[in-house]
């Protein structure tokens, strides 16, 4: 597939990236995000046309402690901050987001609707001038979240 993806703040040229080499990368930065190596798993997966990005979280027990988690993910239109930070790659080091989804002041958790997060994704997709998404998806849970682009 000849298409320029973004994803976790970085643009990835299927055409030169293998998959598995996207995959190292994104896990990486995750690793770089949270600080350590065993917070949460990447996995990329790119069929005709699609790309899906997983991310499951090895930290769920912890989850209910630290995150509001048990009212947000009641509601599929809403999608959590640190998920959506994850997925375009704010605070990453070294990111390319071009528009930032801007928020609430340190320390507060939000969450905003998840059709917001799609358009502010395909924003980040024409500046960067990434391959423009035709259908996105978000879903999120406790245990992972996934974002799958359609080209």
């Amino acid at each position: 597939m000849k298409k320029i993806i973004f994803i976790c703040g970085q643009k990835y040229n299927l055409a030169d990236k293998s998959v598995k080499d996207i995959e190292n990368d994104i896990q990486q930065r995750i690793n770089e995000f949270y600080g350590s190596d065993d917070r949460a798993l990447a996995t990329v997966n790119i069929v005709d046309g699609k790309v899906d990005i997983e991310i499951q979280r090895k930290y769920v027990k912890d989850v209910a402690d630290i995150l509001p988690y048990n009212t947000y993910f009641n509601d599929e239109h809403n999608i959590f901050c640190i998920d959506s930070d994850l997925l375009l790659g704010r605070d990453f080091k070294g990111s390319l987001l071009a528009k930032d989804p801007g928020g609430v002041g340190f320390g507060y958790y939000y969450s905003w609707p998840v059709s917001e997060f799609i358009q502010l994704y395909k924003d980040n997709c024409k500046l960067l001038k990434a391959s423009k998404p035709k259908k996105i998806e978000f879903v999120g849970d406790r245990k992972h979240i996934k974002l799958s682009v359609g080209y």
